[in-house]
């Protein structure tokens, strides 16, 4: 018999856009894989294309699509460290293909600033953004906050929070 936190907890996959922590539930996430050359946008309008397996793949950059602005350059706190040993790694960014939502959509890929992580959350850790927040904020395309269990409660909080998208506002604007 599940326990009532079982019934209540959910699969996230956890990943880093611009120094921000976002999650997709676990059924809009196909597979993630290494991000090859794109081709197609020389305008910067955040859709371009890729080949995977040998089929095109629409790339929507995100974090466009979320911050509403185009990336500006990164700096050392956008790469994540070689093994732990504080050295900078060349990066390679990895595109989160999600899952179709009918077997004749056009597979869709969103290029990801981190290896993700499966997450299992329960209800108590999700809590909806104000509407002050979802009309007037910096951020575009999400539904609400993960907040991190506390760790030792006599410890202040360090492990910043996550956003949790929302898929179909974040690809309403594609036909």
């Amino acid at each position: 018999m599940r326990s009532a936190a079982q019934e209540s907890s959910q699969q996230l996959i956890q990943f880093r856009l611009r120094r921000e922590w976002f999650a997709l539930p676990i059924q809009a996430v196909e597979k993630v894989v290494p991000l090859g050359p794109v081709y197609g946008d020389p305008q910067q309008s955040g859709v371009s294309l890729t080949l995977y397996q040998g089929q095109e793949l629409v790339v929507i950059d995100v974090g466009l699509r979320i911050f509403n602005d185009p990336p500006s350059d990164r700096g050392p706190e956008d790469f994540e460290s070689a093994e732990g040993n504080g050295k900078i790694a060349e990066k390679q960014q990895l595109l989160l293909i999600l899952a179709k939502a009918s077997p004749q959509a056009v597979p869709i890929g969103l290029p990801i600033d981190s290896q993700p992580a499966l997450r299992r959350i329960t209800a108590n850790q999700v809590i909806p953004l104000s509407e002050t927040y979802l009309s007037q904020g910096n951020i575009r395309c999400v539904s609400s906050l993960m907040i991190p269990p506390p760790t030792d409660t006599s410890v202040e909080q360090t492990e910043p929070p996550v956003f949790i998208l929302d898929a179909v506002t974040l690809l309403a604007w594609i036909k």
